[in-house]
């Protein structure tokens, strides 16, 4: 992927990817602070990927790297799929895009773990 076509300074977008890749992003218009963010998938050279979430919040861009949690099942992915959801405040688009599943199937997940 081409780093320039992502809409964002591109020394920032370089500094928060270093020399890994990125796989895949997803621009959320409005983030829980009410401004943008950009979520990166990004791929490590050793097959390993991350979570960078670069903030506009008009006076700075924040960059904070969301810790992932490895699952060994469909509860356990459930549950991380929530947490990111809940708590790190990542989009149903970009969580079905890490995740290989679909939006829907996210929003599903997420309803279910709500509930109980």
């Amino acid at each position: 992927m081409d780093i320039k076509d992502i809409p964002i300074n591109q020394m920032i977008l370089k500094k928060a990817i270093g020399d890994d890749e990125i796989e895949s992003y997803n621009i959320n218009l409005r983030n829980e602070g009410g401004g943008r963010a950009l979520e990166l998938k990004i791929t490590c050279a050793d097959g390993t990927r991350r979570v960078v979430v670069l903030t506009d919040r008009g006076f700075c861009v924040d960059t904070r790297e969301v810790k992932l949690y490895p699952f060994y099942g469909k509860d356990e992915r459930n549950a991380e799929i929530y947490r990111l959801y809940k708590d790190e405040h990542l989009t149903q688009v970009f969580l079905a895009d890490l995740f290989s599943i679909t939006q829907p199937s996210v929003s599903l997940i997420i309803k279910d773990m709500k509930s109980k």
